[in-house]
């Protein structure tokens, strides 16, 4: 596996939604696999309307979908540094075996993927979700969406897939 160097795009756009987090180093290779089928279809379209967006649609082109496809099937790779967050606290996937339903504390786990920037880093694709610590039944959500730049703020656009737990 990989220890993965973020890029200053990618570390600004993670820290735009975390600044503090317990977080883990990794993906399960579960979620990269609902995200890989949640992103087949050429054209990606929001489960929900979100207000400020006309069209809740994202056709992707040929080209762009190698690229996306390309990303997704290096995520089981990535791991991330302890330094990614300013305020984070990274937690090594492998040592939470058993740990996660023995907390008492109701701490956020957070888990996200690498962000995925297409047409000039205009657009990004980003799965993130959390359980709490300490929940017997791994009480959690998560969520694919597309978000766009605009003014020098991430807007959401698209939820391409949720779950709860």
């Amino acid at each position: 596996m990989v220890s993965y160097g973020q890029s200053l795009k990618e570390k600004e756009f993670i820290r735009y939604f975390f600044k503090s987090s317990l977080y883990t180093d990794r993906l399960y290779d579960h979620h990269v696999m609902m995200i890989h089928e949640a992103l087949q279809p050429d054209t990606l379209r929001s489960l929900e309307r979100h207000l400020y967006e006309a069209d809740s649609v994202l056709v992707l082109t040929s080209k762009e979908k190698a690229f996306v496809n390309s990303e997704v099937a290096k995520l089981t790779t990535i791991r991330w540094n302890e330094n990614l967050l300013e305020k984070g606290t990274l937690v090594v996937k492998d040592s939470l075996s058993g740990q996660e339903t023995q907390s008492s504390s109701t701490r956020r786990l957070h888990r996200f993927s690498k962000p995925i920037f297409i047409r000039n880093d205009s657009v990004c694709i980003f799965y993130y979700d959390y359980f709490n610590l300490g929940c017997v039944m791994r009480c959690g959500t998560g969520t694919l969406q597309v978000y766009k730049k605009k003014n020098n703020n991430w807007l959401l656009w698209l939820t391409l897939m949720e779950w709860v737990s």
